[in-house]
């Protein structure tokens, strides 16, 4: 019978974090995943949500049961997010506008593996 049982948990594993993972401010970083729960009637339901880093506050979520998550889900869950957080869209262009003279789109763009190589057609 003793078998049959799990061991007893001897905690979390310890894990050296190398770099800075702590957000010191709000909407510096936000993240986005989503899980899966089986029910007994062999359907799935799905559940993705976004949150800030900082605070670990759930700005929006989505749940539902057909299909699979794909990148347009992940877009609108962001949206939604932008809206939760800064309000109207004249709010978010607002922020947008803000970024963009701060260089993060460019910056984002030259983070991207091959980005900035000069394309030499096919």
């Amino acid at each position: 019978m003793a078998s049959l049982l799990l061991q007893r948990s001897t905690g979390r594993p310890q894990r050296v974090h190398k770099g800075t993972i702590m957000m010191t401010r709000s909407n510096r970083r936000w993240c986005s995943d989503a899980f899966e729960i089986a029910c007994w009637s062999k359907e799935r339901l799905r559940v993705a949500f976004s949150l800030d880093c900082r605070d670990r506050e759930i700005l929006s979520y989505v749940v539902f049961t057909t299909g699979g998550i794909d990148g347009n889900l992940i877009r609108d869950l962001m949206v939604k997010a932008m809206k939760a957080r800064f309000g109207s869209p004249s709010a978010i262009h607002t922020h947008f506008m803000r970024w963009m003279k701060a260089g993060f789109f460019v910056a984002l763009w030259r983070a991207l593996p091959g980005a900035g190589r000069a394309s030499t057609g096919p």
